[in-house]
């Protein structure tokens, strides 16, 4: 996604609430086909995954109880001492894996928010699935944010930014970070779109006004320039214009001058 790797790659603890397996392994089967297209090595040493039903008949234990992150860190250090890395431990979703935690309240989020800057202070990450509310912001409190040092913010784009893509399984959301300690005016941290098409393409692209979206749409089947002003009643000049907007931020390609 263009943004830059801190000391190349890290092992993964991959923990899945809520998904059966045979669902978790099928989309693993897929990335794995998509690194081999693309040329990249997979190290089954360094992604770790742990379904509910790979558990005993009680699942995983509960997080925010006594005894659950004690047993997630015990597989962490596990897996650091085997492969010489510290982990990225990717829990999907809170809600799944903290079942009947008392979200609205601070005191039921502090002993998780403890134990997440504790592994973090170990060298570790640790990173969570967790639904918004009504404002779209994290349900529950406050809490949970403090201690956090970013929130990634996934959410449907309005028709206004909404992109033409081809295909049912195409998908397309708007990125933000309401909090990012250490980087909030980074260009990473501006929003954006991505989106990823059938054939699993990934693409990040600013969010782009609806008469830009029309100009790719256009340019993409190949209309010329006047023609795209006649279709959407607009200037030639003004085309032009977003044109090279566009490539300059190279959402699109200068293969060739328009007409």
């Amino acid at each position: 996604m263009g943004m830059p790797s801190v000391n190349g790659p890290r092992p993964v603890l991959y923990m899945e609430g809520e998904l059966p397996s045979w669902d978790v392994k099928g989309r693993l089967a897929d990335i794995k086909k998509d690194f081999a297209k693309r040329g990249i090595k997979w190290n089954s040493d360094y992604f770790n995954l742990a379904t509910v039903q790979q558990q005993s008949d009680y699942g995983f234990p509960l997080l925010h109880k006594e005894g659950g992150m004690e047993s997630v860190e015990e597989v962490m250090e596990e897996i650091s001492k085997r492969t010489g890395k510290k982990v990225y431990t990717h829990l999907d979703n809170i809600s799944s894996l903290c079942s009947g935690i008392e979200e609205n309240k601070a005191e039921a989020w502090a002993p998780l928010m403890a134990h997440f800057i504790r592994l973090k202070n170990k060298g570790h990450t640790i990173t969570y699935h967790h639904h918004l509310n009504h404002q779209k912001y994290a349900s529950g409190s406050t809490m949970q944010s403090r201690g956090i040092q970013m929130t990634i913010r996934l959410r449907k784009p309005d028709s206004k930014h909404k992109i033409p893509m081809k295909g049912e399984k195409a998908m397309q959301a708007v990125v933000d970070f309401p909090k990012w300690t250490l980087h909030d005016n980074s260009k990473h941290a501006q929003e954006h779109i991505l989106t990823c098409d059938e054939d699993q393409n990934w693409k990040k692209y600013p969010m782009l006004e609806e008469n830009e979206l029309k100009i790719i749409k256009f340019q993409e089947e190949g209309l010329s320039v006047q023609e795209m002003a006649e279709e959407m009643d607009i200037k030639e000049k003004t085309i032009y214009r977003k044109l090279k907007r566009l490539k300059d931020m190279e959402v699109i390609k200068d293969e060739k001058k328009p007409s």
